[in-house]
């Protein structure tokens, strides 16, 4: 009995009764989110904000009321593929006054509505590329953060279709990336760290619903820092002396970069960042700072003049893959097959792309070989008999010789 009475509470202990019925009630946070931008729907990792606030004011004499009300700035982690329109929309036009509607919406795991908020008049004001490493095993997101104009609560309003629905988001790991820049080695490129590009918002008159209307100003494009291998770095460094110590930075002496997101093949690019008057500002080798399994490299930061998304190979990586050499060994073929022994290809191949005079050494060789045989075809019957009337004189003496000194015994 006591027996049964301990197995009971052991039970108890591992499996509870509210453990059992957990996985019935699904939590709220386990749920999915999707925002909508215009006409596209895309299920985001996270998407917080767009509430109104109120700014307090107070009076000299210590009392406190609100004044003017304001909407915090909608932020979100998107995608590598998600919303790429709005964004190189919104990045290619920096005084962009037009703003964008839409909705953030949450649903449990059966897609079932919780809560949406619809924004209107939203503008893009921030925008940041994650961090690209070697030593990356993740994925990490795009964020984006919005400014609405106007906000309000639709209660469990049903999401629309996401975009694309039906169709597997491509997987991409922070570690799949390549940057070019022409006229440079950069295969081995091992760091490239986060870039936030940001503009500053005026507010317009308040008007009656105390909302300021939102103004974009230009976009502010913080410097790159990237880390090269060592194997790369003396280009830098000859790009730094001219462009920095030596004062060669005009505009001819800008450059431009591409730095392509790829997916697990590295085959084909998912999001390509385009990057104009590129200026080098600094390179410095980077310490190992004591770690045994890191390799020394060097530290290069540069400034960007203005930067393009696209979803497609950008105009540096076209520009970047060399003249290929496969063309130049084609003419050999020919020459390759007339020669009977297979050792011969290889010589034909450098005299056809030397010039004329290597190729008629080997043109020379097989047209003895048929003058000697053409000669020997006509005297052949003159040289039968020759040897053939030396061959029976010698014969006759030695036979009776030997006859007459056995014939006495």
């Amino acid at each position: 009995m006591r027996s049964m009475i301990k197995m009971s509470l052991l039970a108890l202990l591992v499996f509870p009764p509210a453990a059992a019925s957990a996985g019935a009630a699904r939590s709220y946070a386990a749920g999915r989110t999707l925002l909508q931008i215009d006409n596209e729907t895309r299920n985001v990792k996270s998407a917080d904000g767009g509430f109104v606030r109120g700014e307090v004011v107070a009076d000299p004499a210590g009392n406190k009321h609100l004044g003017s009300l304001s909407i915090e700035p909608i932020r979100a982690q998107i995608g590598i593929e998600d919303f790429i329109p709005f964004i190189s929309t919104s990045l290619s036009d920096p005084a962009k006054v037009d703003g964008v509607n839409g909705a953030i919406y949450v649903a449990d795991f059966d897609n079932k509505p919780i809560s949406s908020r619809e924004f209107t008049g939203a503008v893009l004001s921030e925008f940041t590329l994650p961090e690209l490493s070697g030593d990356a095993k993740d994925q990490r997101p795009l964020v984006i953060v919005l400014q609405p104009e106007s906000v309000r609560d639709s209660g469990n309003k049903g999401a629309p279709p996401a975009s694309g629905a039906g169709a597997k988001p491509k997987q991409w790991l922070a570690t799949n990336y390549r940057m070019t820049i022409p006229g440079m080695q950069t295969t081995r490129v091992r760091k490239i760290e986060a870039l936030t590009v940001t503009r500053k918002l005026a507010k317009g008159d308040v008007g009656e619903q105390r909302i300021a209307k939102v103004e974009p100003g230009h976009w502010e494009i913080p410097n790159l820092v990237f880390y090269i291998a060592d194997q790369e770095a003396p280009a830098f460094v000859k790009w730094y002396e001219d462009f920095v110590v030596n004062g060669k930075n005009d505009d001819k002496s800008e450059k431009t970069m591409t730095i392509e997101f790829l997916d697990p093949t590295l085959k084909s690019t998912l999001l390509t960042v385009n990057c104009t008057g590129v200026g080098i500002v600094s390179a410095k080798m980077d310490s190992p700072d004591g770690a045994s399994d890191r390799i020394a490299s060097l530290r290069v930061e540069v400034y960007m003049e203005k930067i393009e998304l696209s979803s497609k190979g950008g105009p540096a990586a076209a520009a970047a893959p060399e003249p290929d050499p496969v063309p130049a060994p084609t003419p050999a073929a020919p020459a390759a097959g007339a020669a009977p022994p297979p050792e011969r290809p290889a010589a034909p191949t450098a005299a056809a792309t030397d010039g004329s005079a290597p190729a008629a050494a080997p043109a020379a060789a097989p047209a003895a070989r048929k003058k000697r045989a053409a000669p020997s075809a006509e005297p052949a019957l003159t040289p039968t008999p020759a040897p053939i009337a030396p061959v029976e004189k010698p014969i006759a003496p030695v036979e009776p010789a030997p006859a007459r000194r056995r014939a006495p015994r």
